[in-house]
């Protein structure tokens, strides 16, 4: 395992257990960022910020919706010498007007999205266009095993997948050796 933990905010969540446990494969040594973890952080309580990052050199962030906890939490990073930050922001969410003004989920990533370009930080931004569903489990688990995934996308394309990285990275979230964090995408074969 390596030295320095990462730390995996929502490290018990959808996208956050994934993330640990591809890091525990790899022998990556992760901090689960959640109120059960040891030590244990909560989005809510400031008091457990610095615990949870205490010898953290990466993070895997994955904001509270409707909160404006992100800019604090990415200030403490910078405070305490995080690094990289790889941060679950939203589709859409560099795109003017295409959330509304007044939705909190909106404001907490536009935000985000903003506080983690740190000119001290190397930083990448996830935009997931169906984040609420990994293909391997609910009702386009079957249809992906099968290698035929229909939807009503007529000749839609879907946008891009890959992820906005800093000037500062040397080199692609996805191809980097020592990454917490990648961006994939789900293509049907060539016919």
């Amino acid at each position: 395992m390596t030295e320095q933990p990462i730390l995996v905010t929502g490290g018990t969540g959808k996208s956050g257990s994934r993330v640990v446990s591809q890091l525990r494969q790899r022998g990556i040594s992760v901090r689960v960022g959640s109120r059960s973890g040891t030590p244990p952080f909560d989005w809510t309580d400031r008091a457990t910020w610095d615990r949870a990052l205490d010898g953290v050199e990466k993070v895997y962030l994955v904001p509270l919706d409707g909160e404006l906890l992100t800019r604090p939490f990415v200030d403490r990073c910078v405070a305490l010498g995080v690094r990289r930050l790889v941060l679950l922001s939203g589709r859409g969410v560099d795109v003017p007007g295409y959330l509304p003004d007044d939705s909190p989920a909106g404001r907490t990533h536009v935000d985000g999205d903003d506080a983690v370009r740190s000119p001290s930080l190397e930083w990448t931004v996830l935009r997931p266009g169906w984040f609420a569903q990994n293909f391997s489990e609910g009702f386009f688990r079957d249809a992906v095993l099968t290698g035929e995934l229909r939807l009503p996308a007529g000749e839609g394309r879907p946008a891009s997948s890959m992820p906005r990285t800093s000037p500062r990275s040397r080199s692609s979230p996805s191809r980097a050796k020592d990454t917490h964090a990648a961006c994939t995408s789900c293509r049907a074969p060539a016919p």
